[in-house]
């Protein structure tokens, strides 16, 4: 066994065995998946300046949208199978307005269309 310091803990800490902490992490990820990713997608998001979105409102946008890319089209399904993320929330950088949702590529050419 491997012992290591916790070294997120004020006053050195405790010490704990790797193993042991590499199973219980994944216990914890396994039973909390989905709250994790929802997590990390609310992070990511306002990190990006779209602030208020939610999943309920991302999956309505999409809904609304009619599962698919507001540019090309191409559906959920097929953009994940193919780059293995989801489509993008498109918004106005200034205001924060959210746009729509777009793929990547469809979200690229309209902000180069917004520089040229």
């Amino acid at each position: 066994m491997q012992w290591n310091k916790d070294a997120r803990k004020p006053a050195g800490g405790y010490w704990y065995c790797t193993v042991k902490r590499r199973e219980a992490d994944r216990r914890h990820y396994t039973q909390n998946r989905e709250k994790l990713l929802e997590a990390v997608r609310r992070y990511g998001w306002k990190r990006y300046g779209i602030d208020g979105m939610t999943e309920e409102l991302y999956e309505g946008l999409l809904e609304a949208q009619g599962g698919v890319c507001l540019g090309c089209g191409i559906t959920q399904e097929e953009y994940l199978e193919r780059t293995g993320k989801r489509l993008g929330v498109d918004h106005d950088h200034e205001t924060g307005e959210i746009r729509g949702i777009l793929c990547t590529h469809c979200n690229l050419e309209d902000v180069l269309k917004v520089v040229a």
